[in-house]
């Protein structure tokens, strides 16, 4: 019929067109990659952005994110930045044919807006990850005005996209084997502690040392920094008499001693995994205050990563003899990359995020009135934000089905720095009893425990608690001062279940839909501070 025009044609000339946007908005992509796998002081466009998203997110948000996705949380973010840049590419394709010039500035903005996202952060080159984002921004927009006159040329453009691709990964392989290579060659001094030991003999229980590739890794930073040690310096300044400037050999030159000591994550719930025990080795803080002279007045330790973190520690903590250290090795290794490699702070009893400084570049001895930290600025409190004493049940473990009799109850506990003097045990409602308590390492380490009850047939309560626990209600989230609820966890003594995780899985669920729900009411109650 004259004059109407059916929309099933105009639907594949569309399709046709948003897919042009995102054959070109590919070879941006590729581009932004390439020109930071070429040169190591580039910040790619997605990466950059990627990091600026994380800084604008606020402290009950990323609670509620790590309740939910735990150590899945950067690949989603990477997978939200991607199908940002593919959305907007797909849009800009389907203008194209009516409005290019708009369609151009969709492509062009968007690399300038990501190259500068990637030019703002600290271990990045300002004036290059610029350049690098606008120029695969303005790489992309040609991509598209080509394929609108030649459609016929998009197979060129996705070839060119993911030979660009291929190159920077390639390059990206190379370089990280190169820098794991130099990272094993790195020699710490000999240990001095002598073998950890064993610890109790319970199946299932964590043992006293955490391994390397067990030990969580939680961070702000994406990627993780990939640093050399031959190349990196540790700059000690501000209030100070002298001021230094130290490579790794120089580091290791002043002294070092080893600290077993448990870091755990201030998003770790209740019973949660994000902690883990190690044999330190480093430089003692105190050593790098005496040798730079601290002058009257400082009363913070800012430290700052490469990447632009930071932390600020009371030096009225440090004069507390509390072993503060340097870190360049964990249980006999050099760090690892995600472990701060080559070198961290770390201050035992205070969590991670208010002390800890991964990839660390710069001690400034100052004030809290004078500088503020990365989550100070973001709202969370100034004060230090002490390790809560808390108790852990490893075996059996939550939601078990056991054997009804005598039963063996273990787990860990930690209370650093100062250590665990006692854990109790109650089980269904008898009342607590005390555990027996494994070696200590350390009282800036974790104890293990164990006790054994007899668990006839039926279902069971278990709760573990240490001394000095505080009480918390059920649902106060770990934000911003850690969880430190009695962990409590059922199992039941009977035969096997039938097969099947669905009961299993719908719990694990609830529990992280608890722990959101606990981080958005804390969103909704500081909100407005958080923000900040």
């Amino acid at each position: 019929m004259i004059g109407i025009r059916s929309t099933s044609s105009r639907s594949p000339s569309r399709a046709r067109a948003a897919g042009r946007g995102l054959v070109a908005v590919s070879l941006q992509l590729a581009a932004g990659e390439m020109a930071a796998a070429l040169r190591p002081g580039i910040r790619s466009p997605v990466t950059g952005l990627g990091r600026a998203l994380i800084d604008v997110t606020p402290g009950p948000a990323v609670d509620v994110t790590v309740a939910l996705l735990e150590a899945r949380d950067k690949p989603l973010l990477m997978g939200v930045v991607l199908t940002d840049f593919l959305a907007r590419g797909a849009v800009a394709g389907v203008l194209a044919a009516r409005r290019p010039r708009t369609a151009s500035a969709i492509l062009v903005a968007q690399g300038l807006v990501a190259g500068g996202a990637a030019a703002t952060r600290a271990d990045s080159e300002t004036a290059a990850s610029a350049l690098a984002g606008a120029g695969a921004g303005a790489l992309g927009a040609g991509a598209l005005a080509l394929l609108g006159r030649r459609p016929g040329a998009a197979l060129g453009v996705l070839g060119a996209a993911i030979t660009a691709g291929a190159v920077a990964q390639r390059r990206n392989a190379a370089r990280a084997a190169a820098l794991r290579d130099r990272r094993v060659r790195v020699v710490l001094p000999a240990a001095t502690a002598g073998a950890a030991p064993a610890g109790l003999d319970v199946e299932g229980l964590a043992p006293l040392l955490t391994p390397n590739n067990d030990f969580y890794e939680t961070d702000v930073t994406f990627p993780p920094p990939a640093l050399d040690a031959a190349d990196w310096r540790l700059r000690v300044h501000g209030r100070v008499e002298r001021e230094l400037s130290l490579s790794f050999d120089a580091l290791l030159a002043l002294g070092t001693e080893e600290l077993d000591a448990t870091l755990v994550c201030v998003h770790n719930p209740v019973g949660g995994p994000r902690i883990g025990t190690a044999r330190w080795l480093g430089v003692p803080v105190r050593t790098l205050l005496d040798r730079a002279g601290v002058r009257p007045g400082a009363n913070q330790l800012l430290a700052r990563s490469v990447d632009g973190f930071s932390a600020g520690v009371p030096l009225d903590l440090l004069a507390e003899d509390r072993p503060a250290l340097v870190a360049l090795g964990m249980n006999g290794e050099p760090l690892g990359f995600g472990h701060g490699y080559p070198a961290r702070l770390l201050v035992p009893g205070l969590y991670g995020y208010d002390a800890n400084v991964k990839w660390l570049a710069e001690l400034e001895l100052t004030t809290f009135a004078e500088a503020a930290d990365y989550w100070t600025r973001r709202g969370w409190p100034r004060e230090p934000a002490h390790v809560r004493p808390s108790a852990r049940i490893d075996v059996p473990a939550a939601r078990a089905r056991i054997a009804p009799g005598p039963t063996t109850l273990a787990g860990v506990a930690w209370a650093p720095p100062h250590g665990v003097s006692a854990v109790e045990v109650c089980v269904d409602d008898g009342g607590w009893r005390p555990a027996a308590l494994g070696v200590e390492l350390a009282p800036t380490a974790w104890r293990q425990w164990s006790l054994d009850a007899d668990l006839p047939p039926g279902a069971h309560r278990l709760r573990v608690r240490t001394a000095g626990q505080d009480e918390q209600r059920a649902d106060e989230p770990p934000f911003p001062r850690g969880a430190a609820g009695v962990h409590e966890i059922t199992v039941t003594a009977g035969p096997p279940a039938p097969a099947g995780r669905g009961a299993e899985a719908r719990a694990v669920a609830a529990e992280r839909a608890t722990l959101a729900r606990s981080g958005l009411a804390a969103w909704a109650r500081h909100g407005r501070r958080s923000w900040r």
